[in-house]
């Protein structure tokens, strides 16, 4: 009896610890942006993308058009640089560079991570990402959630993802993808 009561202490932690931490006052905010992204069955726009490298200190500075379409459908194509596009459709991953296609296997833990943190953003779902800890904070009136990334999504090599959604609507402004060396990449979206 001793050895399960044991067992059973230990299970419910090891649980525990690998819960989101999240707030109250914050889950509701979640719950507030995720009921107000239901309405949305797509969305068309344009995007900025900054791609910054912390070892170079430098930025690149992608445009183009992105469409997403629930459940998982997302494609970006570029106009700066002209031709390139990214298309995510389930776990088929299409990556056109320099005017050469490459298909991406599902099983890439990092188009993976990235596949599962961009449609919890567009969804408006934070929680579908495998967050330590989620907080949300007030931007002027937009919210902004932080969520610090780790489980099977760290693979992807983000430890950190800040998403910003409009006061009105609670539609996606931004996410901001961040590695732990610093680098990241910043997608602003215009609808």
């Amino acid at each position: 009896m001793k050895k399960l009561f044991t067992l059973l202490s230990v299970t419910i932690a090891c649980i525990a610890a690998s819960a989101q931490t999240i707030s109250d006052a914050d889950h509701r905010t979640l719950q507030k942006i995720k009921e107000a992204n239901k309405a949305y069955t797509s969305i068309t726009g344009t995007f900025k993308q900054t791609r910054h490298l912390s070892m170079l200190g430098e930025n690149t500075v992608s445009t183009g058009m992105f469409y997403y379409n629930k459940p998982e459908h997302l494609t970006m194509k570029y106009t700066q640089p002209e031709g390139d596009l990214l298309e995510i459709n389930g776990s088929q991953f299409t990556l056109i560079t320099a005017g050469k296609e490459k298909k991406i296997s599902p099983k890439n833990a990092r188009m993976e991570g990235m596949r599962a943190i961009l449609s919890a953003c567009l969804q408006g779902d934070m929680e579908l990402m495998d967050a330590e800890k989620i907080t949300c904070a007030k931007q002027g009136k937009d919210d902004v959630i932080v969520a610090d990334i780790n489980g099977k999504l760290n693979k992807s090599g983000i430890s950190r993802v800040i998403v910003r959604y409009a006061a009105a609507g609670s539609a996606l402004v931004s996410i901001q993808t961040i590695e732990p060396d610093g680098s990241y990449t910043l997608y602003e979206l215009n609808k």
